[in-house]
């Protein structure tokens, strides 16, 4: 039955204050379900007309009215406009700092929608804040292991994770966990998410080993909500496991399963394929294998630059990275090629106004330059000028003047150089 329909019966069968309210009160119940299932827009509908009744019918500082100013927030928050979110909240909270009892639960849910809104919004401190005021109120009427508190201690873990404190992460997450345990097997969404929350911290601390105990732990539980995404992720955070580890092979038999899981999608996720193929890179990078590390950095970059915005930097850095490796490997390598490689490098730089590193990048060039005697004079010309021209592009002058006569020196006749090297004079 829609909202219209309760209008209308409600009409038809009693116009009594008390009927209106009972409306206002199924209208919020159903919203509720609706925001569970996630079908935000009908749950604003409901949540919307309860407000509307209860606004006419109750005191602008109902505690009724509170409660549906905190369903709203709910909902602005799950549609990222936070700041009618906040909004709600504060109304709902206005209301019950002045006419509830400073431990209610309905208390402890305002200050929960504060710190959700906040955790979505990056503010780390205020939600922690305000997760905790929550806490607070709820241990003052249930035991730490009431099963209401899970979402808040799982909530705090992420929190502690995200500010990289990740022993109290842990601490959280396994309160959270305790809980879910017990609530098996109605729980088993819940547990395998938090055996992967807690392999991320356990990684993110550098304790692989553990890690991956849980994520192995993760695995082990078939929800009926299991997803391939949430398997893939799994995998590829095994992978990073296992490579952090030195054990290759298992390294890459991990990336290789993210990669089939994403491969077999009706939806294919183009930025999760190119991280992974970028990982295998870097598994066969750290074994010194670097033409199967190669292949897959293109596989990678190539899927970067055909479906993403991916700057120029970021793709000389991926050949840059392998170039340097090679070249302290094989010193009897050409030279020129690894100076070209460090010039692009600082040319992308100086493209991006990025003065310091484009300077760093071309000294290494002119390092490499003026070391070995098989490198043409026009490359050397070509790099004093470029130099000149961020020293120019910077004011200093003094040494952007001493750069273009370098230039100048190694500068054939006539050459096109020469103008830009004047210019600079």
């Amino acid at each position: 039955m829609g909202v219209r329909e309760y209008n209308s019966t409600s009409c038809g069968c009693s116009n009594t204050r008390k009927d209106h309210l009972n409306i206002a009160s199924v209208d919020q119940n159903i919203g509720d379900i609706y925001y569970k299932i996630g079908q935000f827009d009908k749950a604003f509908d409901y949540f919307k007309e309860a407000i509307d009744i209860q606004s006419e019918l109750l005191s602008e500082n109902h505690v009724d009215l509170a409660k549906s100013f905190n369903s709203m927030a709910a909902i602005y928050c799950q549609k990222e406009n936070y700041a009618e979110a906040l909004d709600y909240c504060k109304k709902a909270h206005d209301i019950q700092t002045n006419f509830l009892p400073k431990n209610h639960p309905d208390l402890a849910a305002t200050y929960i929608n504060y710190g959700t809104i906040n955790l979505k919004s990056n503010k780390y401190s205020e939600a922690l804040k305000y997760y905790e005021d929550s806490l607070e109120i709820m241990l003052t009427l249930y035991k730490d292991d009431h099963c209401d508190l899970q979402s808040t201690y799982d909530a705090i873990g992420e929190i502690y994770l995200s500010i990289e404190n990740y022993e109290k992460s842990i601490e959280y997450y396994e309160k959270a966990l305790k809980i879910q345990l017990k609530m098996l097997p109605q729980t088993e969404n819940e547990v395998r998410l938090a055996f992967s929350c807690l392999g991320s911290a356990y990684s993110k601390q550098g304790n692989y080993s553990e890690s991956i105990k849980n994520f192995e732990k993760a695995l082990q539980i078939r929800s009926k909500s299991e997803n391939q995404l949430e398997t893939a992720s799994i995998f590829s955070s095994m992978g990073f496991n296992y490579q952090n580890q030195r054990n290759y092979s298992e390294a890459l038999r991990y990336y290789e399963k993210t990669i089939e899981i994403h491969s077999n999608l009706l939806t294919t996720f183009y930025r999760s394929q190119a991280v992974t193929n970028n990982n295998i890179g870097n598994v066969y990078f750290d074994q010194n294998k670097y033409p199967e590390a190669l292949e897959y950095f293109k596989i990678s970059l190539n899927m970067q630059m055909k479906y993403f915005e991916t700057s120029y930097s970021d793709q000389i850095h991926i050949y840059y990275k392998i170039a340097l490796e090679i070249q302290t490997n094989n010193p009897s390598l050409n030279h020129d090629k690894f100076a070209k490689t460090f010039y692009y490098i600082g040319y992308t730089f100086y493209e991006q106004e990025n003065s310091a590193d484009a300077l760093d990048y071309f000294n290494k060039a002119l390092e490499i330059q003026l070391k070995y005697t098989d490198i043409h004079s026009e490359d050397l010309s070509i790099t004093y000028n470029n130099i000149a021209g961020v020293y120019s592009r910077d004011k200093n002058y003094d040494k952007a003047i001493f750069n273009a006569n370098e230039s100048m020196k190694y500068c054939p006749k006539n050459h096109e150089l020469s103008i830009a090297s004047y210019d600079i004079i």
